[in-house]
């Protein structure tokens, strides 16, 4: 079993972050490299099939998700974290595991949002060969990169949950 994450340490958690988003990116693409050489796309842009139609429904649906869902979990966790501490969640060394958890649990929701979806482009591709599916990938891989915690970000939004804590 590993670690809970309120026990690593909150300097290693930056890095952390961006080597569990890098692997769920990572898998995405690869997945979608083999349909692409598996799968027998349909040429030029043909009629949308049903697969097709839901993964492009996903694809704003996740995005919307992947930005919003994230901050609302996030500080349900620190507000259920500081009254579960009691009293240590006055302490700055627990106020900042405290954050550093929430802000960890908020990359790994909002990267799984998007690999759902991301992952039903890819079979859409796979079932129907339509570009469009294989357009709605993109755009999902797009909005990963995007949103990349890289340490910057992740300091950045774990200081604003600190803030909160004050």
């Amino acid at each position: 079993m590993g670690t809970p994450l309120r026990q690593i340490a909150p300097e290693k958690m930056p890095h952390l972050a961006m080597v569990i988003a890098a692997a769920l990116l990572a898998g995405c693409v690869m997945f979608m490299a083999m349909v692409m050489i598996l799968a027998k796309m349909q040429p030029g842009w043909t009629a949308a099939g049903p697969v097709t139609l839901i993964a492009l429904g996903l694809c704003p649906v996740s995005i919307v998700l992947a930005l919003v869902l994230p901050g609302i979990l996030a500080r349900t966790f620190v507000a259920g974290a500081r009254l579960k501490a009691g009293d240590t969640a006055n302490d700055p060394t627990a106020r900042m595991r405290i954050a550093s958890a929430a802000t960890m649990n908020q990359v790994i929701v909002r990267k799984a949002l998007l690999e759902g979806a991301a992952f039903f482009a890819v079979i859409a591709v796979l079932l129907e060969g339509t570009w469009l599916a294989a357009g709605a990938f993109a755009v999902l891989i797009a909005a990963m990169l995007a949103l990349f915690p890289f340490p910057a970000r992740f300091e950045a939004i774990r200081d604003g949950l600190l803030e909160t804590m004050k």
